[in-house]
């Protein structure tokens, strides 16, 4: 899927960009620093399903679920979590809320 054919919601910020929440939407500290290597190849496997790669934020709350998993339980339950999440239907943020509801 080329850029321009990727359903909006896709883009990503380039540059010191990339590293800035948008909009003070997330809290205090929470970024998601992922690696350009992460990045290119979150592109490249998004292209390959046919789906927007996820927004900072989105990252942001999908790393934070897969830690509170792997700190409630064991680090294996983080990628299941994420996955269960999705299965769910639910937001990387709902999902998110949902675990700290758990670990309440």
């Amino acid at each position: 899927m080329s850029e321009a054919s990727r359903p909006s919601g896709g883009e990503r910020k380039t540059g010191s960009e990339a590293s800035r929440p948008s909009g003070g939407e997330r809290k205090k500290g929470s970024e998601a620093n992922l690696s350009p290597d992460a990045l290119a190849w979150l592109d490249r496997f998004a292209d390959a399903l046919g789906v927007p790669v996820p927004s900072e934020a989105e990252i942001v709350d999908l790393l934070d679920l897969a830690g509170s998993a792997a700190h409630a339980s064991h680090r294996q339950a983080a990628p299941v979590a994420c996955w269960l999440a999705a299965r769910a239907g639910l937001t990387p943020a709902e999902g998110l809320q949902r675990a700290r509801e758990l670990d309440a």
